[in-house]
């Protein structure tokens, strides 16, 4: 059986189908661009974003006590940035294991995007280490970070020792009688570009 329209019911019903294309389209652009329609006020609004730098980079990120779906959460340039958001405020929080968490209310704005650059997360203990020295008066790290000055006293001995970071082994290079410094005089430790000398 083969259905014949007439011209006109096919001009209607192309004309449908192009309407219904349009306004597809011009959804789906806005929506690319942030926009999303607010059922409340009965009209499309510009979403903004929040963008968020950590050390360390992977974390949990949670939004008024929801925690986020990691396919939501877009990674780029080594920050961690939340597309889509309607204006408002929102309470933030973001976590690592064996991290404290880091939170905050954060206001997003039409078409803005809120950025938090290096939130450092600190860890939950540290390990610590005792050096057997007497009163510390001054750290002093070298260029390559892999080694420490350190200025102390003995007595009325000024000391400058050198701690290697990675093995802990402290090494005695310095020494001077202290008796006739003024009182408020201060060690300056300068290392060599080489961070081998001090």
């Amino acid at each position: 059986m083969i259905l014949h329209f007439s011209p006109l019911t096919r001009i209607i019903f192309l004309s449908l189908i192009s309407l219904l294309f349009l306004i597809t389209v011009s959804i789906l652009i806005g929506y690319a661009f942030g926009y999303r329609y607010n059922f409340e006020r009965g009209i499309f609004i510009h979403s903004g974003s929040i963008t968020i730098k950590s050390n360390p980079p992977r974390i949990d990120i949670s939004i008024n006590g929801k925690n986020l779906d990691k396919k939501r959460i877009n990674y780029i340039n080594g920050a961690n940035q939340i597309n889509g958001l309607r204006p408002g405020t929102y309470d933030v929080e973001i976590s690592a294991p064996t991290f404290k968490p880091w939170k905050k209310s954060i206001v997003v704005e039409s078409g803005k995007s809120s950025e938090f650059w290096n939130v450092l997360l600190i860890k939950e203990s540290y390990e610590t280490t005792t050096f057997p020295l007497s009163s510390l008066t001054g750290i002093f790290p070298s260029p390559n970070g892999e080694k420490l000055a350190l200025s102390h006293t003995k007595e009325n001995e000024m000391l400058v020792s050198i701690l290697t970071i990675s093995s802990g082994k402290i090494e005695q290079v310095f020494s001077s009688i202290t008796h006739n410094r003024p009182k408020n005089w201060k060690i300056n430790i300068e290392w060599s570009p080489d961070s081998v000398n001090s």
